[in-house]
């Protein structure tokens, strides 16, 4: 029979918008997460395995020909168990035979002036950048030698379905403005920021798979809706979701963040990643589009429209 599934690593916000994606098209899917998983997407088959585990991953992905990386761990574990993950998961895809194609933010990066391209120098000057640049150069060298056919997919902070309380633009705004209550964020309310439709970031790692002797050995941003400030996309979420209601919004201030992180391990490492809601973060995807012509990008109030519903029909944990 050949290889004919897609495995899906991580069952949050991108991986479920890839298996949802990828059954639409009529595709065999299979997500596969360390935690039991509830309302999975219709058709989906679903694999518990610890990804960590060289054994387990090499199992879940079996008779794949696609395997879609898309797996967070807990902040505070990502030096634990990030790169044993990654060395399990690609050791896995080679093992089958499929195409990886993995998803990357863009810490690496650093501090950056200007648009963000893959052109841009890695001055990586956090723990978790570093740990980022060195996880994709261990990737990339892997294609290099030939081992497997793999690709990465980088992007900003995303939002959709399933975010919860995993991003910036997810639960944390979502919930208390289905609720019409002020809405709370970090940094910087005026500056620019790219911010990714969860679908839009899930499209690009398909056609990267799809386009591997294209997308071979390279990093790859994903398109994205044309940038706003988050005051401008707060604004339009508040608006779809509470028309006509007066906007709330307020910001916690930095040293809040940074004296909480003194006694709280996750905020400690949120810290760390603070710049990037402080100054302009504009992420470019030009050579996505040169290499496989115009994106399909969801304008941001159509996303948000598409979002709401679930934030509307699923209970906020850290509601009263």
């Amino acid at each position: 029979m050949g290889n004919e599934t897609n495995v899906v690593v991580g069952a949050g916000a991108l991986g479920r918008a890839l298996a949802g994606l990828l059954l639409e098209r009529g595709e065999s899917v299979r997500l596969v997460d360390e935690l039991p998983q509830r309302e999975l997407p219709e058709g989906a088959a679903f694999t518990r395995a610890d990804m960590t585990d060289a054994s387990a991953a090499r199992s879940a992905c079996e008779g794949a020909r696609a395997v879609y990386m898309c797996a967070w761990p807990y902040l505070p574990d990502w030096y634990t168990r990030y790169p044993a993950m990654q060395d399990a998961v690609v050791d896995a895809a080679a093992a089958a035979g499929a195409t990886l194609i993995a998803a990357d933010d863009l810490y690496a990066y650093g501090r950056v002036d200007g648009v963000v391209t893959e052109e841009t120098p890695e001055r990586p000057h956090t723990r978790k950048g570093e740990l980022r640049a060195e996880m994709a150069r261990g990737l990339l060298a892997r294609v290099e030698r030939g081992d497997l056919e793999a690709a990465i997919a980088r992007g900003p902070d995303l939002y959709g379905a399933w975010a919860g309380q995993t991003s910036a633009f997810g639960g944390r705004v979502f919930w208390p403005a289905v609720r019409g209550e002020k809405v709370t964020v970090m940094g910087n309310l005026d500056t620019a920021h790219t911010v990714t439709y969860a679908r839009d970031y899930a499209r690009a790692m398909i056609t990267l798979a799809e386009k591997i002797d294209t997308s071979r050995g390279q990093v790859w941003h994903v398109p994205s809706a044309p940038t706003m400030t988050q005051r401008d996309l707060l604004h339009v979420i508040i608006d779809e979701a509470t028309p006509g209601a007066k906007a709330k919004i307020s910001v916690t201030p930095s040293m809040v963040f940074r004296g909480i992180g003194l006694f709280v391990p996750y905020m400690k490492e949120l810290n760390e990643l603070l710049y990037q809601w402080e100054r302009p973060l504009v992420v470019g995807h030009g050579k996505f589009a040169d290499a496989f012509g115009a994106p399909e990008v969801t304008p941001h109030r159509v996303a948000v429209r598409e979002t709401l519903p679930w934030y509307r029909t699923h209970r906020d944990p850290k509601a009263k």
